[in-house]
């Protein structure tokens, strides 16, 4: 029975966890709302990554997960995450949005 239990339980965080790692990526056309009106007037096919790209926030972020991760084993694999998925994916969306936006509207 207890392993039902945990097994119930495993299942539960997974699904929160799929639709917080899906808000979190999908803010990123919030992002790109955002940041369009300064950006409009310079945005070329293929320079949008360009213009959305922020070094020092991406950073900020990656201090954000260090700081609030608790279990230092973990730590290192969380800022991975960011830097090398979520990061990278929630750029993908507002490239995606911006280029839908600006060249077919």
């Amino acid at each position: 029975m207890a392993l039902n239990n945990v097994r119930n339980q495993l299942i539960e965080i997974e699904e929160q966890l799929l639709h917080l790692i899906e808000r979190r990526i999908n803010l990123g056309v919030e992002v790109a709302e955002a940041k369009y009106p300064k950006i409009k007037n310079l945005i070329q096919e293929n320079n949008i990554l360009e213009l959305i790209e922020d070094k020092n926030v991406e950073d900020q972020v990656l201090e954000r997960i260090r700081q609030k991760c608790h279990d230092p084993r973990l730590r290192l694999s969380m800022v991975r995450l960011y830097q090398d998925y979520l990061i990278p994916k929630n750029k993908e969306i507002q490239v995606e949005y911006l280029r839908e936006i600006h060249f077919n509207s």
